[in-house]
Order: C-alpha cells, then sequence, then structure tokens
C-alpha cells in the first residue's frame, strides 16, 4: 500500500512525501479467510512504528492499494537445473552445477561467502568450505520453510529467498535477521517438467528485476521489499548506507529499516484507510 504523507514545518511550510507499506504473506485456501481487520492492523502497527522516531508525517490519502495473488506450492531445493535464458544473459546469478547431490542451497550460500571471479558456477570450489556451515537437524534438498532454522544456527549469515514468474520477483522468504555479516539472496529456479527446484546465488539483484520500469538508469534495489531506488546516498558517518525512491522519495538503508520520509502519524490513519477506493488483484504464478 503506498501512502501520501504531509506535515507542517515551524515556519508553516507543507512539506510532503509518500510511503510504501506491505503485509507478511498469508497462505489460504479461500477468499473468505482473508481478513481486512487483520491487514489494516497489521498496517496500523507498521505506521505507528515509524511514528515513534518522530517524524510528524501525518497520513494525508492512499495513493494505492493492491493485493497480490499467486498459486502456492511448497518448494525445496535439489540437484542442478539450468538458469533460464532470459535470468542467464543478465548475468546476475551463479548457478552452482551439483549434479551428483542436493546441497544446492548450502551451495549457493558459500558461493556469497567465498567468491570467485572465473568459473563460479564449479562446485569444486565450495565442496571444501561445507564444515563451515552448521547443518545439525535439517534434510537437503532444504524445504523453504525451514530457511528460518538454517538461519538459527548459523549466527553470521541472513537469507532471503524468492522465485521469479512472469518476470516478476515473489518474495518466499524474507529474513528478520538483517545485522548479520553475510546477507544472502537465493532464487528459486523450477523446472516445470519435473517440478523440480534449484537453489542459486543472486549477485546482482538489480540486474535481475530490471525492465520491471521505463527507468533505463542503474537501480538499487531493497532486499525485502524488492521496491527499487534511483539513487543512493551516505549519511554523515552516523547511519548506514541509504537509498532514496526517485518516484516516492523515501528513504530505505541497507539494514532495511526505513527512515523519516515514510514515518507517520497514526491521528488520521483508521479513516485513510476507511478511505480506500481501489482493489487492483495481480495474478502471478508463483512457488
Amino acid at each position: 500500500m503506498d501512502i501520501a504523507f504531509y506535515r507542517t514545518t515551524p515556519d508553516g511550510e507543507i512539506q510532503r512525501t509518500s510511503g510504501r507499506f506491505r503485509t507478511q504473506p498469508a497462505v489460504t485456501s479461500y477468499a473468505s479467510e482473508l481478513s481486512v481487520d487483520h491487514m489494516i492492523g497489521e498496517f496500523l502497527r507498521a505506521i505507528e512504528a515509524f511514528n515513534r522516531l518522530g517524524s510528524q508525517w501525518k497520513v494525508d490519502y492512499i495513493l494505492d492499494f493492491s493485493i497480490t495473488l499467486a498459486p502456492f506450492r511448497p518448494a525445496q531445493g535439489s540437484s542442478f537445473i539450468p538458469t533460464p535464458r532470459h535470468i542467464a544473459v543478465k548475468k546476475c546469478v551463479v548457478n552452482v552445477q551439483n549434479r551428483d547431490d542436493q546441497l544446492c542451497f548450502l551451495y549457493s550460500i558459500l558461493a556469497h561467502i567465498h567468491h570467485v571471479e572465473r568459473n563460479a558456477s564449479r562446485v569444486c570450489h565450495y565442496r571444501p568450505f561445507l564444515s563451515e556451515l552448521d547443518t545439525t537437524g535439517l534434510s537437503f534438498p532444504l524445504a523453504v520453510k525451514d530457511v528460518a532454522k538454517f538461519e538459527r544456527l548459523n549466527e553470521d549469515v541472513a537469507v532471503n529467498d524468492m522465485s521469479f514468474d512472469e518476470r516478476q520477483p515473489i518474495p518466499l522468504y524474507v529474513t528478520p535477521r538483517r545485522q548479520r555479516k553475510h546477507l544472502v539472496n537465493l532464487l528459486l529456479l523450477t523446472d516445470d517438467e519435473s517440478n523440480a527446484h534449484h537453489y542459486v546465488l543472486i549477485r546482482d539483484l538489480s540486474r535481475l528485476v530490471s525492465g520491471r520500469t521505463k527507468y533505463s538508469g542503474k537501480t538499487f534495489v531493497c532486499p525485502y521489499c524488492l521496491h527499487f531506488f534511483c539513487t543512493r546516498s551516505y549519511s554523515n558517518g552516523t547511519r548506514p548506507l541509504m537509498f532514496r525512491s526517485r518516484s516516492t522519495g523515501c528513504y530505505i538503508s541497507e539494514t532495511g529499516r526505513r527512515h523519516a520520509a515514510l514515518y507517520g502519524d497514526t491521528e488520521g490513519t483508521s479513516g485513510a484507510l476507511r478511505s480506500i477506493r481501489r482493489f487492483r488483484n495481480v495474478s502471478n504464478p508463483g512457488r
């Protein structure tokens, strides 16, 4: 949901900005199981959390409200699957060729930790480092639902997992552990004939999602909400690296925390949420 905010400065000037908010993915069998009250509650809590930092933004109106629907099929990695051509030409992923085991998840993690420039897809680069990862109690191929268990076992690693359908990224798992040394973005490929799945490392998220907008320059993509930004700037050293949205003017840091331009007072939020007039249902094949 995109929300327009405003605030009045001490000298009487009206400032305006906008922010994007989203709810957690939910699995449901029937449309009647969707709870509007629950979604509104999530938005209210998110805006209230942002407002704790004293930005003084107030909700003006709803710019856009959309519900994205996608078929859900529980997925797990397996052995090697070739990278689809429309992804391979972007040169944005490392697809480790594990043809004799089902450890593609681990190899992709190690491909991030142990960067290799030449022939990065060869599994021999990463097998010597398998012992660095704690896999106690895990079974392979690793199911998406077990990614959080892997993170609990490996305290230096955080993982985002997504699929890519109709040339749109679909989050499968978004890490809540955003302060770790290694933030690894994984893509889960699918073989339509066998319904097999295979993890690959995303090295350049910007290249992967390129083509979603008419903007032709380099973009910077938030690894958590997948919203793109056209510029990035550095603070005075007291804050982390920040990304600035060309379309909304909001900021997101590499730690995943949204800053001042996204915060809003809850004083007018309930009325604004009730003023939602447009729902856009988008059906994308997914996992």
